[in-house]
């Protein structure tokens, strides 16, 4: 993944010029009856240098009843709708202001997780995951309407330990920051997707909108207990042919500094 910028867009990971963006080298795959597997290093450039991490190192059950799964490891969490999935799914350079912001663009973290699929004829999916300073609970719904549209909602929350900071990549593997600029330690998000595609193959045409709101509050420990920050993200875009999509995205960020500290929350 590689690309030339004209300029470095605020809270981004690309640098202005040449860079190489999110690139990696992935091992997948069963680890007999029981587990699955996988791991991802990831290299990029930031300040115009190489820069590697770990990104995922889990194990995950294939066999649990009663529709349990559980994770342990690093992973990303399952928070919000883009979170959990791969940088490469995704369809534009660089992620919405919502995570750029909140979680410094991708939050992964080292811990465990445990999901519950129920046994509706509809999807849905609730979640939690624990990590070193922080902890998770999230809802998944969704369901088909006939045989050329899908919807999908979610719910998360997200609280983080006092004075806990959102480390997104390993400090010991990079120099460059990618800590979150405006955290808290409460986060509330909701997503919902929408896709349409002829009779159900979405290989050769598809619509996808894709809307995300986090709201932050418990700022700071002197901040106003109303005080919050808020972002929103809403995306469309069409696959018109199997190997080209165009697509169009919005987003704001409404975030408050601290006035005693003299720099962000």
């Amino acid at each position: 993944d590689s690309a030339a910028t004209s300029q470095a867009l605020a809270l981004g990971a690309r640098d202005a010029g040449l860079g190489l963006g999110h690139s990696d080298l992935l091992l997948r795959g069963p680890v007999g009856n029981l587990f699955s597997a996988e791991a991802i290093v990831g290299f990029h450039t930031a300040d115009h240098k190489l820069e590697h991490h770990l990104e995922n190192a889990w194990l995950q059950t294939r066999a649990l009843p009663q529709g349990f799964q559980a994770r342990l490891g690093r992973f990303a969490s399952q928070v919000g709708y883009l979170n959990e999935l791969h940088s490469h799914t995704d369809d534009f350079t660089e992620r919405p202001l919502l995570y750029r912001g909140f979680f410094g663009g991708h939050w992964l973290g080292d811990g465990l997780r445990l999901n519950w699929t129920a046994p509706t004829p509809f999807y849905l999916r609730l979640g939690a995951e624990k990590f070193s300073s922080s902890s998770t609970v999230n809802l998944k719904i969704g369901d088909d309407l006939g045989t050329s549209h899908s919807w999908q909602g979610g719910l998360s929350r997200i609280s983080h330990a006092k004075d806990a900071q959102v480390v997104v990549h390993d400090p010991l593997a990079a120099s460059h920051s990618h800590d979150a600029l405006y955290s808290g330690r409460q986060i509330w998000l909701a997503d919902l997707v929408w896709k349409w595609a002829p009779n159900g193959n979405n290989r050769n045409e598809q619509v996808r909108l894709m809307w995300e709101h986090a709201q932050v509050s418990r700022l700071h420990p002197t901040a106003d207990p109303g005080m919050k920050n808020q972002s929103s993200s809403l995306g469309a875009v069409w696959r018109f042919q199997p190997s080209w999509e165009v697509g169009a995205r919005s987003d704001w960020l409404r975030v408050n500094q601290a006035e005693n500290s003299g720099g962000s929350i």
